[in-house]
């Protein structure tokens, strides 16, 4: 059996500015603290804070775009069979992003064109572009197809983790040179309506 608590406090600010536009502001805390008898006692702090804003540019543009920072602040202790080295790390994680969702024909086509960058402690910067397009069509069709490009970052786990066996030899260590998984996905599906109750769906990825 182990121990497990969780505590965590969030706000979130929303104004509607001029000319339509809006302003979100949204920040949390959270504390959460673990323990696993004879492997690992783990706690960590975690404060994050994002912002965005949002606005129309003339008939066919909807942009919005932000940004936000995270600072997690951990420690642990370990045991005779697992344990982080070092035992206490902060590392921070920040992010901005820009997307437009473009009316190219309104209500036919429209296109939406995004791009996030993130930069974390353990590999440095992410580049995570998107784009996707829908098309509707006669007879209640839609064609719709997308790319985009995803990426898991870096932990603690990949970093810093060190598992032991007997006599306290080292069996696994994690390394500083451990890169973010990155995946780079298309996408194209149909989707037609022949009856108000049914609908027929395609998806290829």
């Amino acid at each position: 059996a182990g121990e497990f608590t969780d505590l965590a406090v969030q706000g979130r600010w929303s104004r509607v500015l001029a000319g339509g536009a809006r302003g979100d502001v949204q920040s949390y805390y959270r504390r959460e603290y673990r323990r696993v008898p004879l492997q690992l006692t783990h706690h960590i702090d975690v404060f994050d804070v994002d912002a965005q804003h949002s606005t129309r540019w003339g008939s066919r543009h909807e942009i919005v775009w932000g940004g936000g920072t995270r600072v997690n602040r951990d420690g642990t202790h370990g045991s005779a069979v697992i344990r982080f080295e070092p035992a206490e790390r902060t590392y921070p994680v920040q992010n901005a992003f820009v997307q437009d969702e473009i009316a190219i024909v309104p209500g036919r086509l429209s296109a939406i064109l995004g791009v996030k960058y993130e930069h974390n402690a353990f590999s440095g910067g992410e580049l995570q572009p998107n784009v996707r397009a829908r098309l509707t069509m006669a007879r209640n069709q839609v064609l719709w197809g997308g790319f985009s490009r995803a990426v898991r970052r870096p932990t603690r786990f990949d970093d810093d983790l060190r598992i032991l066996g007997p006599g306290g030899v080292t069996l696994l260590r994690g390394t500083g040179n451990f890169e973010a998984e990155t995946l780079n996905a298309a996408e194209l599906g149909y989707r037609v309506q022949p009856l108000a109750s049914v609908s027929l769906d395609a998806t290829v990825f």
